[in-house]
């Protein structure tokens, strides 16, 4: 099943199903339809994946409708690595991006108000004034944490949701570790990663899910590696560690769950926080910024339809 939702999961009708269905939720929230504002934003929608949906997931918890547009529609770019996607000739705002390597970016026209971490910042020249922070870090602000039901979760990148040695390892502790799959919906995965007591990932958001709850975490890299190597995940340590910190360890699959979770620690609280509070900061700009896009019917539908796919 997960397979046949992959290879179809780009489909034009597929794509646009999804849209609509986002709209139509929108339309029957009272609390969003008929005052909160619109927002044509860019996010990844090639693949199921929770990190790439975190976009309209946290827009439309802080009072703003989504609507997924692709470039030069798009008048904001969200969560993931995707500034290096972004046309030169963009004028609209980065909110939360990064980038997928440190390869320097020039975008003259785009405004930028928050960015993954430093790492991202420095590679597209942005003023250090701007807000430092993936906008996952916003999840434990939206969902309360539920019961520890696991000792150690791990959150495998898509690429490695079948790699043996994970899965070996987790069926020889069935009652300590569950596998937490990212091509689930945000709410589910989000759920799942604070039910743990320690989370091991080879996927960003599932360790800055982790540090949003403050849920000790470590990462580590298996094959096939991800493009771009640990670029993305030193940009988020910058933000959420001191100087030269890093979780990063080597994963084998003979450890045992006890040596797995001491290599997790809890990213620090303060810089955490400081992050969380100039990430809402940002938000209250995005809605003031978008405050006059009516959400009528034909505005919301007209969005729709008007965008390319």
């Amino acid at each position: 099943m997960r397979k046949f939702i992959d290879r179809n999961y780009s489909r034009a009708s597929w794509r646009r199903t999804r849209s609509a269905l986002s709209i139509a939720l929108s339309m029957c929230d009272s609390t969003l339809y008929p005052r909160a504002p619109l927002i044509e934003a860019y996010w990844w929608d090639g693949h199921p994946n929770f990190g790439d949906a975190l976009t309209p997931w946290l827009l439309r918890r802080r009072g703003i409708i989504p609507v997924h547009a692709e470039f030069p529609r798009a008048k904001v770019v969200g969560v993931g690595s995707l500034i290096q996607f972004i046309p030169a000739a963009f004028t609209g705002l980065i909110w939360g991006s990064g980038l997928i390597s440190d390869a320097p970016v020039d975008l003259p026209r785009t405004e930028v108000l928050a960015v993954r971490g430093p790492l991202t910042r420095e590679a597209i020249g942005a003023v250090d004034s701007v807000v430092l922070g993936d906008p996952g870090l916003l999840a434990s602000r939206m969902l309360p944490r539920p019961r520890v039901r696991y000792r150690l979760g791990i959150v495998p990148h898509g690429s490695h949701f079948e790699n043996s040695a994970i899965a070996d390892f987790a069926a020889q502790h069935p009652a300590e570790v569950t596998v937490i799959d990212v091509a689930r919906s945000p709410t589910s995965v989000i759920r799942e990663i604070a039910s743990c007591a320690a989370i091991v990932s080879t996927s960003l958001h599932g360790v800055i899910i982790a540090d949003s709850y403050g849920i000790p975490a470590c990462w580590t890299m298996v094959n096939p590696l991800l493009i771009g190597g640990d670029f993305k995940f030193l940009d988020h340590e910058a933000v959420v560690n001191p100087p030269g910190r890093t979780r990063r360890f080597t994963f084998a699959p003979d450890m045992t769950v006890d040596q797995l979770m001491h290599n997790a620690t809890r990213a620090d609280p303060d810089r955490v926080s400081a992050a969380i509070r100039d990430l809402e900061r940002s938000v209250a700009e995005l809605r003031l910024r978008f405050a006059s896009n009516s959400t009528s019917p034909l505005r919301s539908w007209e969005a729709l339809v008007a965008r390319k796919v």
